[in-house]
C-alpha cells in the first residue's frame, strides 16, 4: 500500500472521529441524548431493588437454616391451619408463627 493512501485513511478515521465526538458533545450540551434516559434509570431503579431484595431473601435464607426441616414444616401445617380459621386475626397467627420461629430457632 502506498504511504500516501494510509495517510488518507488515517486523516479520514480521525476525520470521523472528530466528528462523532463533537456531535456527541453539542448533543450533550442542549440536553439530548441518543439513548433512552428514562429507561435506563428505571432499570437502575429495578437492579437496585432486586439487589435489595435477594440480600433479604439471603437473610432469611440463613435463618431458615438454623431450623430443622421438620420444624420448618410444622409451622408451614400450622399456618395453613391458621388460615382456615376466619376467627383467628392476623395478629394471633404472626405472633402463634413467631413464637414457633423463635423456639425453633432455640433448639
Amino acid at each position: 500500500m502506498d504511504f500516501a493512501v494510509i495517510e488518507e485513511i488515517v486523516y479520514f478515521a480521525f476525520g470521523i472521529s472528530a466528528a462523532v465526538v463533537s456531535a456527541y458533545g453539542g448533543m450533550k450540551a442542549s440536553g439530548r441524548t441518543l439513548y433512552p434516559v428514562k429507561k435506563i434509570e428505571a432499570g437502575r431503579k429495578k437492579i437496585h431493588a432486586l439487589t435489595e431484595s435477594n440480600e433479604y431473601l439471603g437473610i432469611v435464607a440463613e435463618l431458615i437454616n438454623e431450623i430443622s426441616e421438620e420444624e420448618l414444616m410444622s409451622m408451614i401445617a400450622k399456618k395453613k391451619e391458621l388460615d382456615a380459621m376466619p376467627e383467628v386475626s392476623d395478629e394471633q397467627k404472626a405472633i402463634t408463627l413467631g413464637m414457633m420461629f423463635l423456639n425453633a430457632m432455640k433448639q
